[in-house]
């Protein structure tokens, strides 16, 4: 086991890459009681436990053996797909029998995930404190602060560039999938309550706003690629 004498970010490199390997098996394990708590409450559908268990393997494979399942990583998509297909089910189920609360689906979310979430967060500032320069201090700060408002996918977007840290300096890495996972059940809810009172067509509706939503995101990736090539042009004139 290698001693860690000098207490630097990068020379203490090694205790992040440990942090974000744990995080990951503790984020599936999270996910998975996700999931099964949501079931308990709807009929069992074991082709659903079968895609459960596809993202859990594909995503631990990939993170293990990534030259064996290079694309593992998609795991993560299915359980959004899955997460989002339960939550809207109950939605829409709790909805028509008028037993749907805002309160209620928001504090439920509160007591599954905060408990875990605030023990990760304590434990990074804890061990950040002890062992990290100030500056490397800061940095964990800023994810504990992006962790803790559920937007760490926009921080560490936003971070993102020719400049930007190694992954597995990131203890914190894996919250981009909480992040997203947060915004989603802080907005659905309202879309979907607004949607049924008003008595639209819910999914010609939803079709719609996704397709304005695939849209959008493909002029936006354009006009970033396109502003990344002028700036290249304009470096290499200069």
């Amino acid at each position: 086991m290698k001693i860690l004498t000098v207490v630097g970010f990068h020379d203490f490199a090694l205790l992040p890459k440990v942090w974000s390997i744990n995080y990951l098996k503790f984020d599936v394990i999270l996910s998975f009681f996700k999931l099964l708590f949501i079931m308990m409450h709807l009929k069992y559908r074991s082709d659903i436990d079968g895609l459960r268990a596809i993202a859990v393997l594909s995503v631990v494979i990939f993170h293990y053996f990534p030259s064996i399942l290079p694309g593992g990583f998609v795991g993560v998509d299915i359980f959004f797909v899955i997460s989002g297909y339960l939550i809207t089910s109950i939605i829409l189920r709790n909805a028509s029998n008028n037993e749907f609360s805002f309160l209620d689906f928001y504090k439920r979310r509160v007591l599954r995930i905060f408990p875990a979430l605030l023990t990760i967060l304590v434990f990074c500032l804890v061990v950040g404190w002890v062992f990290l320069f100030q500056d490397d201090y800061k940095s964990i700060g800023k994810h504990v602060f992006s962790g803790a408002f559920f937007i760490s996918n926009l921080t560490l977007w936003n971070e993102s560039g020719y400049f930007d840290s190694q992954s597995y300096l990131k203890p914190l890495l894996h919250f981009w999938s909480l992040g997203i996972e947060e915004q989603f059940y802080i907005f659905w809810p309202l879309v979907l309550i607004l949607l049924y009172k008003t008595r639209l067509n819910i999914i010609l509706t939803l079709s719609v706003l996704f397709l304005i939503k695939f849209i959008s995101l493909e002029v936006f990736l354009y006009i970033i690629q396109i502003s990344h090539i002028i700036s290249i042009s304009k470096l290499f004139r200069s």
